[in-house]
């Protein structure tokens, strides 16, 4: 085994509470941007190891997706309040002066003959 490189572990903030530890890899390993890599950890000596390796195209076609049970439940649950929230505006909004009806113009009139209509559009 030999040093290639030598990297600062940063934080990457991908969304609103999920923080990666992001470790940038070597300019000659350029040619494996895009491919999947697999970690393992080995701890030897009580000092904590990654090794990674960069499978083959042909082994490589599974889908990642991480856990994010615990995002999508926060995500629900705020949902859920806003729409609470949303019907309780709603809901308070809801008395005469939010349903006020126009009585002016074609609101004003309320008859089924059209021809009572057609005459009070022309002499108003």
């Amino acid at each position: 085994m030999q040093l290639v490189g030598k990297s600062k572990v940063t934080r990457l903030n991908a969304k609103t509470g999920i923080t990666y530890p992001l470790i940038r890899l070597p300019k000659a390993f350029a040619n494996e941007i895009g491919s999947t890599a697999k970690m393992y950890e080995i701890w030897k000596n009580s000092s904590r190891s990654l090794i990674i390796t960069f499978p083959k195209s042909s082994e490589s076609k599974e889908v990642i997706q991480l856990d994010c049970k615990k995002d999508f439940e926060e995500r629900l649950l705020e949902l859920e309040s806003q729409i609470s929230e949303l019907k309780s505006l709603l809901l308070l909004n809801e008395g005469d002066s939010f349903h006020k009806t126009k009585y002016n113009g074609l609101g004003a009139i309320r008859t089924p003959d059209l021809r009572r209509v057609k005459a009070h559009c022309m002499l108003g």
